[in-house]
């Protein structure tokens, strides 16, 4: 059995310590464990798997009985977590003397688990509005989540009114993309202040409307549009979360162990965005070339550790025992 982890993670172990978690030094551990093996598990991501990723490592039920009956809370962690985020993006903004125009974006989401799958209480059927039809509904056996992604940036510059102003978004990939809109100010039933709606369609003669609204009576309409494209920054963490770091994947049964699994994930996926921010380059241009240099690293130190113990012990045959977690066989 192939192993990948010799030690933990360096820069992950110091990421842990800018979180500052109220956590015991074992709890400590299983979870720096958890995520380390997370990044660097390329199959479905089980807790057997995960514990199969280290070359030491306590037994799989360990890392069960850590979510299950563990004594720390998941939304003390998920808490320290967003105050160290926000902390960093207002230092960044600040830093770059960015306007501190603060934009979230929450999105909903469907973590798809195998039909037959039953006895997990985050569990149930679903509609999934992506691919039903106005014929045919369609309905997924999951977990229905929340993410919320947050941007400092500028607003766009105030555009004059028109009936319809033709306004032009850049996308999260860089393309332009026209839309046609226009604005109204006015109340809503149980809104104590004024709200702006925004009516935009992408063509003139289009009927289909998409509709827009602003408690912000400053923001402009450019800016309305703009911030919406951010909400793709949804997608990007329900992508890699899923692909790379088993956010669905869990196994246990209790809605406090899935909450506490989840937090784990989000961790790792923390890091990975700030170790993106810190070394994006030429090298480094998306959060998979984050997740491959991680699990490069494991792979330097795991190959150092084999060769240094094959020169200091001159046994191949133990170091293949050690590092491959091999019975040992009598002579």
């Amino acid at each position: 059995m192939l192993t990948r982890i010799l030690h933990n993670s360096d820069q992950l172990h110091s990421f842990f310590n800018e979180l500052g978690l109220d956590l015991s030094l074992p709890q400590r551990q299983h979870m720096l464990n958890m995520a380390d093996a997370l990044l660097v598990c390329e199959s479905t991501k089980t807790l057997a798997a995960l514990q199969r990723q280290f070359v030491q490592a306590p037994d799989a039920s360990n890392m069960a009985d850590f979510l299950r009956i563990g004594p720390w809370q998941a939304p003390d962690v998920r808490n320290a977590l967003r105050e160290h985020q926000i902390g960093r993006l207002l230092a960044t903004a600040k830093r770059t003397n960015a306007p501190q125009v603060i934009y979230i974006n929450i999105d909903d989401s469907l973590g798809e688990k195998d039909k037959a799958t039953r006895h997990i209480q985050v569990v149930d059927w679903h509609y999934d509005h992506s691919e039903s039809s106005k014929s045919k509904l369609r309905y997924k056996n999951g977990f229905c989540y929340l993410v919320c992604t947050m941007r400092v940036g500028k607003h766009a510059q105030e555009l004059r009114h028109k009936w319809y102003t033709k306004v032009c978004v850049t996308t999260t990939d860089g393309d332009k993309s026209i839309y046609f809109v226009r604005r109204r100010d006015g109340r809503l039933a149980d809104v104590p202040h004024d709200v702006r709606v925004f009516f935009s369609k992408r063509h003139p003669r289009a009927k289909a409307l998409s509709y827009f609204l602003s408690t912000d009576l400053s923001c402009s309409t450019k800016a309305v549009l703009q911030g919406y494209s951010w909400r793709w920054s949804c997608e990007v963490v329900n992508f890699y979360t899923k692909t790379q770091l088993g956010l669905a994947d869990f196994r246990v049964r209790s809605y406090e162990a899935v909450d506490k699994y989840m937090v784990v994930v989000y961790l790792a996926w923390a890091y990975v965005e700030q170790r993106f921010d810190r070394e994006c380059s030429s090298q480094i241009q998306t959060y998979g070339d984050i997740i491959r240099r991680h699990r490069d690293e494991h792979a330097i130190d795991w190959l150092t550790g084999a060769v240094a113990m094959a020169i200091e012990t001159e046994d191949v045959n133990l170091v293949l025992q050690y590092f491959l977690r091999l019975e040992a066989t009598s002579a």
